[in-house]
């Protein structure tokens, strides 16, 4: 909404909860930027694909990628009833699933915007982290080392793209340390 607000045009997605997206453009009427919902999943290279040909026709260009979708550690602790355990005790099935969503998605959607950004010569790519504090909480697996894995992912993504007029960042968020 910050973006449309400021006059850009935005393609937000949701994998699961579609009701999300309308209420999203619903608050977006009378913005100076468009906001175009799709459904889709980072989890599924088809969708990443199919996410940036939307935006293409939709927009014309990709010029920024907000690498925003998580599973976060209330996910994961659904199975123990909301109960902090160690590794081991983790639900393997869901701590697979949040280490595909934060990390694999997260580089499939780059993957799929990647091309487009470079061959029209300018892009940005902002992957929405955590603090590093978070990433290494006891008994926070997967989600610490997942967005520890991300953080890594912004450096490589920097390097492979830093020639090519592609800006890539990490956004920590969450609690800041400031000076008094």
């Amino acid at each position: 909404l910050a973006l449309a607000e400021r006059g850009a045009n935005v393609v937000d997605t949701a994998a699961r909860d579609a009701s999300s997206l309308d209420e999203t453009c619903a608050l977006a009427s009378g913005l100076a930027g468009r906001i175009a919902p799709l459904q889709a999943d980072i989890r599924n290279p088809e969708d990443c694909d199919r996410t940036v040909a939307f935006a293409l026709s939709e927009f014309g260009a990709v010029h920024a990628l907000v690498n925003n979708a998580a599973r976060g550690i209330s996910y994961v602790r659904e199975s123990t009833g909301g109960e902090a355990v160690p590794f081991w005790e983790t639900d393997r099935a869901r701590w697979a699933e949040t280490m595909t969503t934060n990390v694999i998605g997260t580089f499939q959607m780059s993957a799929a915007a990647g091309p487009h950004m470079v061959g029209q010569g300018f892009g940005r790519i902002i992957n929405v982290s955590t603090s590093d504090r978070s990433m290494i909480r006891e008994m926070n697996s997967p989600y610490g080392p997942s967005k520890a894995a991300l953080e890594a992912s912004v450096r490589y993504l920097a390097v492979d793209l830093g020639n090519k007029a592609i800006r890539v960042n990490g956004l920590s968020a969450g609690p800041m340390k400031t000076l008094a």
